[in-house]
C-alpha cells in the first residue's frame, strides 16, 4: 500500500524498516475514528493482535482492572461467560491474556493457526 491510500478506512502514514528484528513497521490512521494501527510485517509464523487503550483512573477503586475482567466475562446483554477459558483450550493458546497497568489496558492474542486467529 502507498501513502494516502485507504484500506478499510485506514490510511498508511509511514513505513520504516527495523533491521535489528528483520521487520517493516507500517503506521496507519483510521480516518473516521482517529484510531492508530501499527502493523509489523515479518516472517514469524506467530500472528499477533493486540488492542490497547488508555484507562486513566479517576481514583484508586481499581475500576479499569474490574472492567478488564468484565470484558472477558461478558455481561447480561452480551453473555460470554468462560469465553477466555475456551479460547485458551484451542490453538489460540500460543498467547492470550488481558493486562491492566496504571493507565492502560491491553488484550493481546497470538496464534500460528490462521483460521483460529481470524
Amino acid at each position: 500500500m502507498k501513502k494516502a491510500q485507504l484500506a478499510h478506512g485506514f490510511e498508511l502514514k509511514e513505513s520504516r524498516e527495523i533491521k535489528e528484528i528483520k521487520t517493516v513497521a507500517h503506521r496507519y490512521l483510521h480516518q473516521k475514528s482517529g484510531t492508530e494501527l501499527l502493523f509489523l510485517e515479518c516472517d514469524d509464523t506467530n500472528k499477533v493482535f493486540n488492542i490497547a487503550f488508555k484507562t486513566i483512573p479517576e481514583d484508586d477503586s481499581g475500576c479499569p482492572h474490574i472492567l478488564e475482567h468484565s470484558v472477558l466475562n461478558g455481561s447480561r446483554n452480551y453473555p460470554a461467560k468462560g469465553t477466555f477459558m475456551e479460547l485458551v483450550k484451542g490453538s489460540l493458546n500460543t498467547f492470550i491474556n488481558a493486562m491492566t497497568s496504571s493507565d492502560w489496558t491491553s488484550y493481546p492474542v497470538a496464534s500460528t493457526n490462521d483460521k483460529d486467529f481470524f
